[in-house]
């Protein structure tokens, strides 16, 4: 079995490596990893094992090292696919809308954002069709989390609020 072999161009130690793996994304990680272990003189084939990665990979790996180190490891090209609906700076549109009701923007005033709203809204606002499920998704890559409306009563009276829960807890003591 042929040996791996490190050229190492920025002539980085083990421990510049692994200060640079815990910099790096999770999922990149394991490119570092699998140079640290040939630094340290493993084979590949012991090195696939413990990364549960194909030979092959390692042997990549080891490539880019080799032919422009850690950028060149650590570089993840574009994927392929359709590109998204909407640009960015409409995604961003779409941010600052959320932020005002949806009576605010033309539609009823018994009505709260959710997905079919804002599918609704994006479909007269650009033209672009999404489903509910389309609209969720593309919520949660721009970091939007789900929250069940709440009700805040206008005409609340706090005094009243506050005798009620003293209330209430004498009645659990009693109990």
């Amino acid at each position: 079995m042929r040996k791996l072999h490190l050229n190492n161009p920025q002539n980085l130690t083990i421990e510049d490596l692994n200060k640079i793996k815990r910099e790096t994304p999770y999922k990149l990680r394991c490119r570092v990893q699998a140079v640290i272990l040939v630094m340290k003189g493993r084979q590949a084939k012991q090195i696939a094992e413990y990364l549960d990665i194909s030979e092959q990979t390692i042997r990549k790996y080891v490539a880019y090292f080799n032919e422009g180190g850690v950028e060149k490891l650590l570089h993840v090209s574009k994927k392929p696919g359709r590109p998204p609906r909407l640009t960015n700076e409409q995604k961003e549109e779409v941010k600052e809308v959320l932020k005002q009701s949806p009576s605010e923007v033309g539609f009823s005033t018994h009505t709260t954002w959710n997905c079919k709203t804002l599918a609704a809204y994006i479909h007269d606002t650009y033209g672009v069709k999404y489903t509910s499920d389309g609209v969720w998704r593309m919520l949660l890559k721009m970091d939007f989390r789900y929250n069940r409306p709440t009700y805040v009563l206008a005409k609340a009276d706090p005094e009243k609020q506050k005798a009620f829960q003293d209330e209430l807890e004498e009645l659990k003591k009693s109990h």
